[in-house]
């Protein structure tokens, strides 16, 4: 009996949540435009609902392709892909098994980047259930925002 009780109490430890937020600049609440992934199941789904809830404009697809080029002895041609948003969403995660409340316990990765300046603002890892992640996400959002 003991055996178990330890073995139960181990496995619960291993499977504790973990949780880390790394914040690198501010968000800019007077452009509150994102360009997020397409779905809405899991954490995907989750964290635009949170992004939703709090007055962001959401959309899917980045902005036009754009090719500039010049001419005179050499010629320069550049494409590159252009926002309509200030802001990107980039959303990994793995589902590892259930937890107790039916949601998945997932491993994921989190990155909030500024388009304007191509730095990252905020950066999330972790595992832990999905259900929990939605307001770990809202809490993070909201210490970079200013």
């Amino acid at each position: 009996m003991k055996f178990i009780a330890l073995f139960s109490a181990l496995f619960l430890i291993g499977c504790a949540p973990l949780h880390q937020v790394h914040n690198y600049g501010t968000i800019d609440l007077n452009e509150k435009t994102v360009t997020v992934p397409r779905g809405a199941y899991g954490l995907e789904g989750d964290v635009k609902e949170v992004l939703s809830e709090l007055g962001w404009k959401l959309s899917v697809y980045r902005g036009p392709s754009v090719i500039e080029g010049r001419v005179n002895k050499e010629t320069k041609i550049e494409a590159y892909g252009t926002f309509n948003t200030r802001y990107s969403l980039y959303v990994r995660s793995i589902d590892l098994f259930g937890c107790f409340d039916n949601s998945s316990y997932v491993r994921y990765n989190i990155s909030f980047v500024d388009n304007k300046t191509g730095s990252e603002v905020f950066a999330m890892a972790g595992e832990g259930c999905e259900s929990m992640l939605g307001e770990k996400f809202k809490n993070a959002l909201l210490s970079v925002s200013k």
